[in-house]
């Protein structure tokens, strides 16, 4: 090896060196995004001893986000056209201070969509459909949603559980936030999570209401939507209209069921 390779290899070592031990003093960010989208809080708000700090020494944060998608068709139909849709918004999170095992987090949640309905359909518009709400669209034709993606309330006074109340995501086999778009997925209810037991982890869950990705208000966890669900234009489009539900379990078919068991 020649002395130019030599001082080559020696000042690409040091630059590697250099980089590596810079990356290790940085300050981990405070919130960070796992390859399955869920989130992590890195830095926490402490206990306090006191009411007034429970809310001073909260910690808040902040999230700009932008998606664009673009779907091209070979064969369009009335379900399958070629589109482009974009939204830009962002999130506000704040999380409180932990008094007397106590604590709450509120989060809002804005996404503003950019599509043209002349060229842009609304009912063929794919994974950009979270960008907005459909139904709030078709109802009102603003493309804007604004929401309280979270509010609930956490107590730690039990050892190794925590027990949550309130808007939150829940992250289980069959749930989760799916926060890949603009809005996580979140759900209104009760969970109680537990590590008492060694070597294993419970999660038990009463999920009264849902609120999906592309919704401006909660509704129904497994219903469909129908005219008797709502008298607005698509009540498809009100309740679970996730491309997984099941449509046939609508609120008219529900409701007939529940009938048939309830003797009069």
């Amino acid at each position: 090896m020649n002395n130019k390779l030599i001082k080559i290899s020696i000042i690409t070592t040091a630059l590697i060196a250099i980089s590596t031990n810079t990356y290790a003093e940085e300050e981990l960010s405070k919130r960070t995004i796992k390859s399955n989208y869920q989130e992590v809080y890195n830095t926490l708000p402490s206990s306090v001893q006191n009411l007034s700090e429970l809310f001073s020494e909260g910690k808040f944060y902040g999230r700009i986000r932008s998606n664009t998608f673009y779907f091209r068709w070979e064969n369009e139909s009335t379900t399958k056209k070629t589109h482009l849709a974009s939204g830009i918004g962002g999130s506000v999170v704040y999380k409180s201070a932990t008094y007397k095992n106590f604590d709450f987090t509120a989060g809002l949640y804005y996404s503003k969509s950019f599509f043209e309905e002349s060229n842009d359909p609304i009912n063929a518009i794919k994974p950009g459909k979270d960008t907005l709400s459909r139904f709030h669209y078709v109802n009102t034709g603003d493309k804007s949603m604004g929401v309280l993606g979270q509010a609930y309330l956490r107590y730690k006074g039990i050892t190794k559980t925590e027990i949550l109340l309130g808007r939150q995501m829940v992250e289980t086999f069959y749930t989760k936030s799916n926060d890949t778009k603009m809005i996580p997925n979140t759900f209104d209810g009760l969970v109680v999570g537990t590590k008492a037991l060694d070597k294993t982890a419970i999660k038990l869950a009463y999920l009264y209401k849902q609120k999906l990705r592309d919704h401006t208000q909660e509704h129904s966890v497994l219903m469909y939507g129908d005219s008797n669900s709502s008298s607005s234009i698509l009540p498809q489009w009100s309740q679970n209209d996730d491309t997984a539900m099941h449509k046939g379990l609508t609120y008219t078919a529900l409701k007939m069921q529940v009938n048939q068991q309830m003797p009069l």
